[in-house]
């Protein structure tokens, strides 16, 4: 039996990363990944921070160097604004700065960084089972059985976490589940300069579609569709297609396009789930719920937070920090933001059965607000509001208590 200071299972942004730091930091690292290659397919509509924005919207991370050292050397595009177009066609400009990158390469690197340093990578491999009493994992590599050992174990392996729910661990339910499709476009007439969001119940219910320009004339065209929004005989495929040919906003620029691929995938938008370490597994990215719940962004967090696991496997290893640390670390670099995103997830939720309540809400927020609201931060008039409700409910509570006893 092998044996290993750290396993990482999942070969994404947030296991990647982990794999690099903890390898950097001279522990011996294996990261598995059921795929048979790394980086396909392509679940996400590359669409990354600037680097000032990244700078802006997690202020108190330590960990962001890497993640815009990738994402600089892997754009194609770069996009001065967002555009919010609401059902009824207003548009709303928002000065955002971004990249659009090359996903693939992205997750390619981080992994052969990891290799640089030392790890060991096992594609086509499939974690079956833990025990955490005896520090074992049960492979499937490439059809045959493998049993490994490990010091720390790393969950990476993305939305509803089988490692996470094998420990019993509460992970993200279906009901916060955003369901993803997009087409790689070709002949797409659109403005490189703008990522575009459209905000309506009859194309993208319970979230947004988006045009992601990668050039002059090649786009990522998708939407997500959360369940609980969802028409039950509408699938994902006749949400978009209606999106890009019975649209009238984007018809023009999109009818006429070649579709060169479609992807899918699932994005979890309910926040953190409870508990991201557990004896000795730490729960990372997708799978910890670590995602920009209102906008369903989550390779950031992913690269910070599995950089924290990396630098938190040593720590604990060579010193004995509890891998509690883990947690505690990431919410203090991260919490807060993240916070931030489920409540106006939250909030837009009470706008989305209605398209007459997605332009009035759009409208009465307006483009300075939507520019704060985009990049995670809360309007002080919107945190008023929101207090007054937390505390009207706690005493509401406290008064339900009182005639219960």
């Amino acid at each position: 039996m092998k044996a290993y200071d750290v396993a990482i299972v999942g070969a994404g942004p947030a296991g990647s990363s982990v794999a690099t730091k903890a390898s950097g930091l001279g522990l011996k690292t294996l990261l598995i990944d059921k795929r048979k290659e790394i980086g396909i397919p392509i679940q996400c509509g590359e669409y990354m921070l600037h680097e000032s924005e990244v700078k802006r919207m997690f202020p108190n991370s330590k960990h962001t160097s890497s993640l815009i050292e990738l994402t600089k050397a892997f754009k194609q595009n770069e996009c001065n604004f967002v555009r919010f177009v609401s059902s009824s066609g207003h548009e709303y400009d928002l000065r955002f700065h971004s990249y659009v990158i090359d996903r693939e390469k992205f997750d390619k690197e981080l992994a052969n960084r990891a290799r640089k340093n030392g790890a060991e990578v096992w594609l086509n491999t499939m974690a079956l089972g833990v025990n955490t009493e005896k520090n074992n994992l049960i492979l499937r590599k490439n059809g045959s059985y493998e049993f490994i050992s490990f010091k720390v174990l790393i969950a990476a392996d993305g939305f509803n976490s089988n490692i996470a729910k094998s420990l019993g661990l509460k992970t993200t339910s279906i009901e916060n589940e955003a369901l993803t499709i997009q087409n790689i476009m070709d002949e797409v007439n659109i403005e490189s300069n703008i990522c575009e969001m459209y905000w309506n119940k009859d194309y993208s219910p319970g979230g947004y579609a988006w045009i992601i320009p990668k050039g002059e004339s090649v786009a990522n065209v998708g939407l997500g569709v959360r369940r609980k929004f969802k028409k039950e005989k509408n699938n994902l495929k006749n949400y978009l297609n209606s999106f890009i040919i019975d649209n009238p906003l984007t018809s023009k620029k999109l009818s006429k396009g070649k579709v060169l691929s479609t992807v899918g995938g699932a994005v979890p938008v309910g926040g953190p789930i409870p508990r991201t370490f557990f004896k000795n597994v730490l729960i990372v990215g997708d799978a910890a719920g670590q995602v920009a719940a209102h906008v369903g962004g989550g390779v950031p967090s992913s690269v910070i937070c599995g950089e924290i696991a990396g630098e938190i496997s040593h720590l604990h290893i060579r010193d004995k920090v509890p891998l509690s640390q883990y947690e505690k670390t990431w919410k203090e670099e991260l919490g807060d933001v993240l916070k931030r995103s489920i409540i106006l997830r939250k909030i837009g939720d009470l706008s989305m059965i209605n398209n007459k309540l997605i332009d009035l809400a759009l409208s009465t927020i307006g483009e300075e607000k939507l520019n704060r609201l985009i990049r995670c931060e809360l309007p002080k008039e919107l945190e008023v509001v929101l207090n007054i409700i937390s505390n009207t409910k706690q005493k509401l509570g406290y008064i339900k208590n009182l005639f219960k006893s």
